[in-house]
């Protein structure tokens, strides 16, 4: 029986339109998949899907000096038309979330948009607010959609066209850079799933000609199974998994989130235990999950999985898993390290580069064709 407590998405009769399965994502029910979730990662790789990320928290947060002792990067360095990722960050140097913040200029003067993960909202909200920082929160005012994929941008260009009758030159849009068309239609060319692509945050009613448009174009639909996967690929962290408040940016390779000068001095005096890396599988089909645990080949434990999955893209099973560097003797020879997962002979890991697939975001020094 579904739990009646969930938040249903205001999309909701297209994702049935489209014979959507659902799952249960932090109370949240929200589209697991539409066909296969290995069909939706080639899709997303290939041509372009839309997703539904209405379970993602969309907060107001007042400016204050405050912020530059939980936002990983200085206020003063957030400025109008460049979005930036960002961490929230305790007084331990741990993850508290991580979240992408946009200064909306006038129309929303004084105040920084934030997008946050879902189970960590209320958190969030509770965290500004013991620090004297006004937030609030705007998640039912701004419905938030993302399409990814090497067709995104003809997409979005003409349906920004035909719907509003808005010609915006995309080319000159890069990787995290965005434009506030109205108070209520950010357009910013970001994702999560390591391809060219758009967030769009828009009031419901426009929402639902876009959706209608999309699907009467043959957009399909990709759920939060394929974004997970196409994630990992492309080597992203997930709040949960590879982050939460027992690590660091640095152990989580996210020192580069970093550029404020009050967290800059932790840098130099945490003590790193723990890195995260990518590994292969090389003998097996078998996914490497959530939790197992990773030996060398004398059976001393040497770190655990975080995120697991096989790989459309590489037709083989990758994950993302922290190596205790204490265990290894040369840490510069971490790559290509192998070793057993869950101590079995038959279920053997290699440490490989991060990320497993060649990103495609959309940037001025290397331009998409």
């Amino acid at each position: 029986m579904r739990n009646s407590s969930l938040k249903e998405s205001p999309l909701k009769n297209f994702h049935l339109s489209l014979n959507a399965k659902f799952i249960d994502f932090h109370s949240y029910n929200m589209p697991l998949s539409y066909s296969s979730i290995i069909d939706e990662v080639i899709n997303t790789r290939n041509n372009v899907s839309f997703f539904d990320l209405y379970h993602m928290g969309r907060l107001l947060v007042k400016k204050s000096n405050n912020l530059n002792k939980l936002f990983s990067v200085s206020i003063d360095n957030i400025k109008y038309g460049k979005a930036k990722y960002a961490l929230i960050l305790n007084n331990k140097f741990t993850i508290e979330d991580d979240i992408v913040i946009y200064d909306l200029k006038d129309n929303f003067n004084n105040y920084f948009f934030v997008v946050c993960n879902a189970a960590n909202k209320e958190k969030n909200i509770n965290i500004l607010k013991e620090n004297n920082i006004e937030v609030i929160d705007i998640s039912e005012d701004y419905l938030m959609i993302a399409i990814q994929g090497p067709f995104s941008e003809k997409i979005v260009h003409n349906l920004l066209i035909y719907l509003f009758n808005i010609d915006i030159n995309l080319k000159d849009l890069y990787f995290y850079d965005y434009v506030i068309i109205d108070k209520y239609f950010i357009l910013s060319r970001s994702g999560y799933t390591g391809e060219d692509g758009f967030e769009i945050y828009l009031d419901y009613n426009r929402m639902l000609k876009i959706m209608d448009y999309l699907i009467s174009n043959n957009v399909k639909g990709a759920g939060l199974g394929a974004r997970d996967v196409l994630r990992i690929e492309a080597g992203l962290v997930l709040y949960g998994n590879e982050i939460n408040d027992n690590i660091n940016p640095l152990e989580a390779n996210l020192q580069w989130a970093i550029k404020n000068d009050y967290f800059n001095q932790f840098i130099n005096n945490i003590n790193i235990t723990k890195k995260l890396v990518g590994i292969n599988v090389i003998n097996t089909k078998r996914v490497p999950r959530n939790g197992y645990k990773l030996y060398d080949y004398n059976q001393e434990e040497l770190g655990f999985v975080t995120s697991g999955t096989f790989s459309p893209t590489l037709s083989i099973p990758v994950g993302l898993a922290f190596i205790n560097i204490n265990s290894i003797q040369n840490i510069n020879e971490i790559l290509n390290y192998e070793g057993l997962i869950e101590n079995k002979e038959n279920f053997i890991f290699k440490v490989t580069k991060l990320p497993f697939i060649k990103l495609k975001y959309y940037k001025s020094q290397n331009k998409i064709k």
